[in-house]
């Protein structure tokens, strides 16, 4: 009886041995995996900021070429505009003028 109470009481100590130890071990790799998670969070909010930058970098610069492209097409249609203008009023004084088809005829 004394030596299975002593065993009883070795096998208890040794199973809680093994529970303090797996329970520190829990300890340690929660720790380690909240760590790993706050470094991915830490990263994840840098590429947030990057891509952020990055996509107003983009959008001003596609606005500014956008702008361009209309101050240029305006500046196209007003000089088509000036040149019709002097294509019209050559073609009148061809046709009305002094020396003109219908005043010569």
């Amino acid at each position: 009886d004394r030596n299975d109470m002593h065993t009883l009481v070795l096998s208890q100590r040794d199973a809680e041995s093994q529970r303090r130890q797996a329970a520190l071990q829990f300890q340690q790799d929660a720790l380690v995996l909240l760590s790993k998670i706050e470094s991915s969070f830490s990263s994840l909010s840098t590429n947030i900021e990057s891509s952020q930058s990055n996509a107003v970098d983009v959008a001003t610069e596609s606005h500014k070429n956008g702008q361009q492209y209309l101050a240029e097409t305006q500046q196209l249609l007003s000089e088509i505009s000036e040149n019709v203008v002097c294509v019209t009023n050559s073609i009148k004084t061809l046709i009305t003028g002094d020396e003109g088809i219908v005043s010569s005829v």
